[in-house]
């Protein structure tokens, strides 16, 4: 794909009152172009997930055209599922490059990852979900907030989750039965 904005409106550091953002119009065309590609592997009761975005956001009202801050060039995932009749695995994990920050500085990258389980019943599912394993935060990497010398707070960016690990577990139930996706007749895609 490929995007071109003029004079978009944009959200800046403010010149006249440091520590503060202001919407102005860019003085040229914001250009965004990319690709982004899914691929799907089957075999048997095992599904692969993968995919790919590279985004290339350039602003070209700036000196070096440099990236949209807090937009990540690189973006990929992978999501491998197990199903049958009696269970639902999940594995997924997605990777975030760096991005460009209001100070010019870069982010770091990182990587989530995640896992689900799902048991079937007659009369329902139960489920465990286990959002970011390796508990990526920001905070782990850089502050999200600062103070100054006086004590007045400033508020970074936030370019990475501010939550950590989630576990959530619950149950599903249904109570006209639950007939699996599947049907009787097991087939694949």
């Amino acid at each position: 794909y490929l995007t071109a904005i003029d004079n978009g409106l944009l959200l800046n550091s403010s010149a006249t009152n440091p520590g503060m953002f202001e919407y102005s119009n860019a003085t040229d065309f914001t250009l965004s172009r990319g690709a982004e590609t899914n691929i799907k592997f089957s075999y048997k009761d095992f599904k692969w997930f993968l995919n790919y975005a590279f985004i290339d956001t350039q602003l070209n009202y700036l000196d070096g055209n440099p990236q949209k801050p807090l937009t990540a060039k690189h973006n990929a995932g992978s999501v491998i599922m197990y199903e049958n009749e009696k269970w639902r695995i999940g594995y997924e994990t997605y990777y975030t490059g760096k991005q460009l920050l209001f100070d010019g500085s870069d982010s770091q990258d990182f990587l989530l990852m995640g896992l689900l389980v799902m048991k079937n019943f007659d009369w329902g599912n139960l489920y465990m979900n286990f959002e970011n394993l390796t508990d990526r935060r920001q905070s782990r990497y850089s502050p999200t907030v600062t103070t100054d010398i006086t004590g007045v707070p400033t508020f970074n960016e936030i370019y990475a989750p501010t939550d950590g690990f989630i576990l959530s577990a619950g149950i599903i139930w249904k109570p006209f039965g639950n007939k699996s996706h599947h049907g009787h007749g097991h087939h694949d895609d």
